[in-house]
């Protein structure tokens, strides 16, 4: 029962803080009285810490709840990159490859030279056994990162 109410606190712990607002309480120099400093955050801050929520259940295979956080953190910040690589990755742990590949894609579209993206739609392609597909990824990535390019041409 204590294990459960646990583990139920530490999820949603970190979202009663965001709902909430963090409010610190300090004392004053030579006075006994607490001065009460309520902080803001904005969409973006919002959005950073959506994305580590998600990146955090991910880490321990919560792909589904982490999923949800992306889309919280891409509902807040719509040009997101790094939110929809890491949504991709959670599909494709999931074996979910066609959203993978659409998150992979918006990733490209929003940040055409990030290397991670090209690689991870080319081992989503592979999975579904889409060489065609998998060779023009491995293609666009010899251009842009020869290390990722050396490793998915490993693995293909």
């Amino acid at each position: 029962m204590i294990g459960s109410f646990m583990f139920n606190f530490k999820r949603i712990f970190p979202l009663f803080i965001i709902i909430v607002g963090v409010v610190f309480i300090s004392y004053e120099k030579n006075k006994n009285e607490p001065v009460t400093r309520k902080v803001t955050f904005s969409s973006d801050d919002l959005a950073g810490l959506y994305l580590h929520k998600g990146i955090d259940l991910g880490k321990q295979s919560f792909y589904q709840e982490g999923i949800d956080w992306f889309k919280q953190a891409i509902a807040l910040k719509p040009d997101f990159a790094e939110s929809y690589l890491c949504m991709g990755n959670a599909y494709r742990y999931l074996e979910n490859y066609d959203e993978a590949i659409e998150s992979y894609k918006k990733v490209i579209e929003l940040d055409p030279e990030r290397s991670a993206a090209y690689f991870y739609l080319g081992l989503s392609y592979k999975s579904i056994g889409d060489s065609e597909q998998l060779n023009k990824q491995y293609n666009k990535l010899k251009s842009k990162n020869e290390i990722f390019a050396l490793r998915l041409h490993e693995l293909m």
